[in-house]
């Protein structure tokens, strides 16, 4: 519909011309001409016929190509959320996610105006060839000479492109750079504020701004070289070829047909303002490349993960014996590389067991967890159930397994969602997991229930009030898990808080294979079995009653009794 629209719009000019022509005789022939002004006005009828048939094909094409548009971000922006969500944590620890927004928006955005603008390729496509061939019926020089000039500039700007390619890449790098620090800056504004760091930030950001400034002025420079050379060898054509066809009109008949000339003129020109926002388009093509091309780490990553392993445990399984356990993975903390081990370790899981970790931090408790959920993986691992190995390892697990972290994400919306995060859930439910993280105080303190958004102005939660919360999303979402892994989700609660939490953990779910990670020692008591880490192995394993015959837990044991108030 594009195509037509603009070869339509390409015949405005030649009626013009044509109405040109017959005043320019008209007055030369000094008679009165009576058919003068029916003709003009019938030509100037056409020229109207003409834009509304422009537009009857512009139009609707526009709408679909909008819509289009829309659905391409919504596409690209839904996919490549998806593949961020399903790299590793670990990927995640060592990408800075004010990096990861800022390419999945700008990608999508660029792409969107890209799909939103496929119209003036196009038209300038359909312009440049359909005035070329137009001119072949008025001047067959001035075609050829037009096409050649095409052809060259094409060749001349591509090589500009290529050097513009590289420094966008490197740009965008820049920008990733900026937009990470400025995320970082606003997400802890509180730290900024209360240490008086508003001059660091300011000098930080504006640092990355003047050396984001400096390739942006490289490109800057390059561009305008580019255009200006296109610009000087479109008018040199233009003129060129004018001038060439008056001399030839006055040498033949001693005068220029004016509607001839305009027809000329127009399309010549129209080839060079054709050509420059064809270039012009183009090297808005190669921004909105650079951008999704930003995106392609995240894409090439997601590509390199082994496909799904479609797997589960046996219906009824009575145990499970996690043997052989080892990984070692590295990560960034204050500027140093901490290296996490886990070494030859065996944990028996019996079903709808209460099974505690315990250890210093650092030991290998939470890194245990992160395996049995997936969020690390390992190859050196077996997995059995009742004595009989599954093939496929922990992957087994990872479709059973809730896990609830220590750190509590709070969203910028109401209470109600932050707990069922958008999804159907009866109020029976509902109203038990707000019970079981005994978050019900908080709530009824809280200006709109349920319906108060956690972010508004006037609404403070606590540490451990955000962690309730926050277990109260993960209750709710273990709700068909046949294990429930819970991390410290309560480590900012207070003690009395934290002893009701466990005893309505334990009372509630007695159909479920509870692993928890402890530090506050009297919480034992509700468990079944304890391992106890050190230096990513187990030292020591058994009840409780056993372990307090373990010299290396009863040290533990009898400090924590002798410090700790109840």
């Amino acid at each position: 519909m594009t195509v037509i629209a603009n070869g339509i719009g390409l015949f405005n000019t030649v009626v013009t011309g044509w109405i040109f022509n017959d005043v320019q005789s008209s007055v030369k022939a000094s008679v009165k001409d009576p058919a003068l002004f029916p003709k003009i006005a019938e030509l100037m009828l056409l020229v109207i016929f003409l834009d509304f048939l422009f537009w009857a094909f512009h139009g609707p094409s526009r709408l679909i190509e909008r819509k289009n548009a829309f659905l391409v971000r919504h596409n690209f922006r839904r996919d490549l959320l998806s593949k961020v969500i399903d790299l590793p944590i670990e990927w995640h620890k060592n990408h800075h996610s004010g990096h990861t927004i800022d390419k999945v928006n700008q990608a999508a955005d660029d792409l969107h105006d890209f799909a939103g603008s496929i119209f003036q390729i196009v038209e300038n496509s359909v312009r440049l060839f359909g005035a070329t061939i137009i001119l072949l019926f008025f001047d067959y020089r001035a075609s050829i000479i037009a096409l050649s000039v095409t052809i060259l500039a094409i060749i001349m700007m591509t090589e500009f492109d290529v050097k513009l390619r590289r420094m966008m890449l490197e740009r965008n790098k820049f920008k990733n750079h900026m937009a990470a620090a400025i995320q970082d800056y606003i997400t802890n504004i509180y730290t900024i504020i209360t240490l008086k760091l508003k001059s660091r930030v300011m000098r930080e950001v504006e640092d990355r701004s003047w050396a984001f400034n400096d390739i942006n002025t490289k490109i800057n420079r390059v561009s305008e070289i580019k255009w200006f050379s296109v610009s000087m060898m479109i008018s040199v054509m233009v003129a060129g070829i004018i001038i060439l066809n008056t001399q030839e009109s006055i040498a033949a008949t001693g005068t220029v047909a004016l509607g001839t000339l305009f027809i000329l003129y127009r399309y010549l020109n129209g080839v060079g303002e054709t050509f420059y926002n064809f270039a012009w388009r183009y090297g808005e093509i190669l921004r909105e490349h650079a951008s999704i091309l930003s995106t392609q780490a995240i894409i090439d990553e997601h590509n390199k993960l082994s496909p799904a392993k479609k797997a589960s445990l046996p219906i009824r399984w009575k145990y499970l014996e996690i043997k052989n356990v080892n990984f070692t993975y590295s990560r960034e903390e204050d500027g140093e590389t901490i290296t996490t081990h886990i070494n030859d370790v065996n944990l028996r899981l019996s079903r709808y067991g209460r099974i505690a970790f315990i250890g210093e931090s650092g030991s290998g408790k939470s890194t245990m967890m992160s395996l049995i959920r997936g969020l690390h993986f390992t190859e050196s691992v077996e997995l059995f159930a009742d004595g009989k190995q599954l093939p496929k390892g922990l992957s087994h697990l990872y479709n059973h397994v809730t896990l609830i972290p220590q750190d509590p994400e709070v969203f910028n919306s109401s209470v109600h969602d932050n707990i069922t995060m958008d999804t159907q859930v009866g109020g029976h439910n509902l109203k038990k997991v707000i019970k079981m993280s005994q978050f019900e105080t908080v709530l009824k303190r809280l200006p709109f229930g349920l319906d108060t958004n956690v972010m508004e102005k006037g609404v403070s939660l606590s540490g451990g009030e955000k962690q309730r919360l926050a277990l109260a999303r993960g209750l709710l979402a273990a709700h068909d898990s046949d294990f429930l892994l819970l991390d410290e989700p309560t480590s900012s609660v207070d003690s009395t808080n934290e002893m009701k939490i466990y005893e309505n953990i334990i009372s509630n779910f007695k159909k479920k294979t509870i692993i928890a990670t402890i530090h506050r020692l009297h919480l034992l008591q509700y468990f079944d079995y304890i391992y106890m880490f050190d230096k990513g192995r187990v030292i020591a394993e058994g009840t409780l009653d056993q372990m307090i015959n373990n010299p290396q837990f009863k040290d533990i044991w009898d400090r924590y009794n002798t410090t700790t108030v109840r």
